[in-house]
């Protein structure tokens, strides 16, 4: 790309990022953006178009960061994976992610309270399938499973769940403890609601 678009770019999302610190992504207009960000209208219209692009652009990063993480795991991953490395590996990741982004970042917390829920989840869950999906931790399904209908769950339900977790975050004080939040969710991810015992385990209700 273009060093100057590049620069463009940046200096869009800078302003766009202290902006939702005043207000939500609604109140946000585009000259008041521009003004800030000291592009001109044609500038913000080639490089994004809306806020709503904006913030879809952000996430986009957002996710390759995530699968880049998530292909470096992978590699020291054992075959067949323990459900003990399976659990570490979730629990690091998202303390990696919470310290990616921070508890302070207004971009993530404009996608996760003003955008409908399931666009960001479906957004994700198509992400990973294209790339990463065998190497998230979960159960039943073996990581390595083949494409098909119980992997679009897997990633749904990961998706799902790791959203929700980071929903919960961003509700916490900002000097809370993350690790036990990470471990729980690390819980949830390999053995199910039915905790240390694993699913297949687990005694019926």
């Amino acid at each position: 790309m273009d060093p100057r678009r590049c620069r463009s770019r940046a200096r869009l999302q800078d302003a766009l990022r202290e902006m939702l610190r005043e207000g939500p992504a609604a109140e946000v207009r585009i000259d008041d953006l521009c003004r800030r960000a000291q592009v001109t209208r044609p500038t913000f219209y080639a490089n994004y178009g809306s806020v709503q692009a904006m913030l879809e652009a952000w996430l986009d990063t957002l996710l390759a960061g995530m699968l880049a993480r998530l292909n470096a795991v992978a590699a020291a991953r054992a075959d067949p994976p323990t459900a003990a490395w399976m659990h570490a590996s979730t629990r690091d990741f998202l303390l990696w992610f919470l310290a990616h982004v921070g508890h302070d970042e207004p971009r993530l917390r404009s996608l996760l309270s003003e955008s409908p829920a399931a666009a960001v989840e479906s957004r994700m869950v198509a992400f990973l399938l294209g790339g990463a999906i065998q190497v998230l931790p979960l159960r039943p399904l073996d990581p390595a499973a083949p494409p098909g209908p119980e992997r679009d769950v897997n990633a749904r339900f990961f998706c799902g769940a790791f959203l929700a977790t980071v929903r919960l975050w961003l509700e916490l004080p900002a000097d809370l403890d993350p690790a036990p939040l990470a471990t729980r969710f690390a819980d949830l991810a390999t053995y199910g609601r039915a905790g240390e015992l694993g699913l297949n385990e687990a005694s019926a209700p």
